[in-house]
């Protein structure tokens, strides 16, 4: 923990005075070199911070995935950032099949065999790989398996806390821009921590399968093997496809409808019994057989009760119509004031 808090406030320092100094040279020069400095700045101060977010992985990496699509920081840092949605340092195999036999037991190869090679994703909380499991009513079936990264606990406790103390730094500093700060990253580390426990994940999951199924939407979901479901581990139907932003040279009418898609299946959602609210590209694939759109990642998702779908859409019906009388109901009805 010495470390990741003192990687942490270098990290700080560094940015803090790359900042100061750029400041400083741009002070007193023409616009276009003013703008020069600053795209510079943040190319180098983007890079720094996916670099510092890869080594440390954990916490960090959520926030970074959320910081990814702000449309408020600079493009330099949605850039770099992007590129933390799937693709973070894997552990070895041997480390992978060290958590599935503490969960499934030491004669877990006679139920599931993962296959060799590096990992189809790595993630914050886990990575992903093919495997072949034995059902107990005696079929065999080809998926992935998803394991979580071993010790990510521990370092989640000391990210969370870290990240704590520089948003109150940050908001004491400058309240007009980080007002609510702290707010947010208590809501991310209650999301986060909660993303550890894989049997609600599979629950979530298999939920929005069977509601999808007859919803009509070109829309899926990965079919969970509650066989292989634990704390640590989940087994689910492997799904051949490309991630989304791997589409964007298709066919104009082929991106439409992904998109259309993409709305229906949230709109549909919304309005149903769970809702996924972490959409981020690397959780989108169009499965390459029949160019249905699949969502992937049920950790982030939200139960809703029937009052609160009616809540939720007077909350954006009012935001359409610029309705404060309706805006301010929906607020209260979801106890928000």
């Amino acid at each position: 923990w010495v470390f990741r808090y003192s990687y942490v406030a270098w990290v700080c320092l560094v940015i803090g005075a790359n900042v100061f100094l750029t400041n400083c040279r741009a002070k007193g020069r023409g616009t276009q070199a003013q703008v020069s400095a600053w795209e510079m700045c943040h190319r180098i101060n983007a890079r720094f911070v996916f670099d510092a977010v890869v080594t440390l992985g954990g916490f960090w990496v959520k926030m970074a995935q959320s910081a990814s699509m702000l449309s408020l920081l600079p493009d330099a840092f949605g850039i770099e950032l992007a590129r933390l949605q799937d693709a973070m340092p894997a552990d070895s195999l041997a480390e992978v099949e060290r958590v599935v036999a503490r969960e499934l037991g030491r004669r877990w190869g006679q139920r599931l065999q993962i296959h060799a090679g590096p990992p189809l994703g790595s993630a914050t909380i886990a990575q992903v790989h093919r495997a072949t499991f034995h059902l107990k009513n005696g079929d065999i079936v080809e998926g992935v398996i998803k394991v979580q990264h071993p010790h990510v606990e521990a370092r989640l406790a000391v990210d969370i806390h870290a990240s704590g103390l520089i948003a109150r730094l940050l908001q004491a500093l400058a309240p007009h821009l980080f007002s609510d700060l702290c707010g947010i990253v208590r809501a991310g580390a209650a999301i986060t921590l909660a993303e550890l426990d894989f049997t609600v994940e599979a629950a979530n999951q298999a939920m929005a399968y069977d509601s999808l199924q007859d919803s009509g939407l070109d829309v899926f979901v990965p079919q969970i093997y509650p066989d292989f479901v634990t704390r640590r581990i989940i087994g689910m139907q492997f799904i051949d496809g490309a991630k989304v932003t791997e589409l964007a040279s298709a066919p104009k009418e082929e991106r439409r409808r992904l998109v259309s898609s993409l709305i229906d299946f949230y709109g549909f959602t919304f309005h149903g019994p769970i809702f996924n609210f972490d959409p981020h590209p690397g959780n989108l694939l169009v499965d390459r057989k029949t160019g249905r759109l699949c969502v992937l990642d049920w950790g982030q998702a939200k139960r809703s009760t029937p009052n609160e779908r009616i809540a939720y859409a007077k909350l954006f019906l009012a935001a359409a119509m610029f309705d404060i009388g309706l805006f301010a109901e929906a607020c209260e009805a979801l106890g928000f004031v």
